[in-house]
């Protein structure tokens, strides 16, 4: 089985946070259904209560959905609904953490963070220049790494500045 893991903070009793899964059809969403809502549980299957405190919960994905999207919203105008850490692992059950029903969330940092780089670098070094890249031509490009907007920009910029080397060309 497949669950969606996540974490919820509304800043206001009820603050109104849904969560869901849209079944997908190519691109049309055919059936959207809230799983959990921080509010009244006519508006989902599941009432998620944050009171202004982090918390974790998962919810199943149906074995009849072959391709999903998962769905976020807002239905009140009252506080604010934040979600954070989203990911889709193996698993089963839909719950929010307690004692005797923990919510895994596994700590996974993205591509792009700073020391990221290091290890990207070296990679498209050996990749690109059979590891001949200068120790001062991966520092600069570390730098520019890390200094990208997102993942894509950073490694694309370290592809052009590689390719710009005369370890590349030699």
């Amino acid at each position: 089985s497949t669950v969606v893991t996540f974490q919820y903070l509304g800043t206001e009793d009820k603050a109104g946070g849904c969560i869901g899964i849209s079944n997908v059809d190519t691109l049309s969403v055919v059936e959207k259904k809230w799983v959990f809502c921080d509010g009244w549980s006519n508006w989902a299957d599941h009432v998620m209560e944050s009171n202004n405190n982090w918390i974790s919960c998962q919810f199943e994905v149906p074995s009849d959905f072959a391709k999903y999207r998962i769905a976020l919203g807002d239905r009140r105008d009252v506080g604010d609904a934040y979600f954070d850490n989203i990911q889709v692992v193996a698993g089963s059950g839909t719950f929010c953490h307690s004692t005797d029903t923990p919510v895994i969330i596994e700590d996974k940092s993205p591509p792009g963070v700073l020391g990221h780089s290091e290890a990207v670098v070296n990679e498209l070094a050996t990749l690109l220049t059979a590891g001949r890249l200068s120790e001062e031509s991966r520092q600069i490009i570390r730098d520019a790494y890390d200094s990208a907007g997102s993942a894509n920009d950073g490694l694309r910029v370290a592809q052009e500045l590689i390719m710009t080397s005369a370890e590349f060309h030699s």
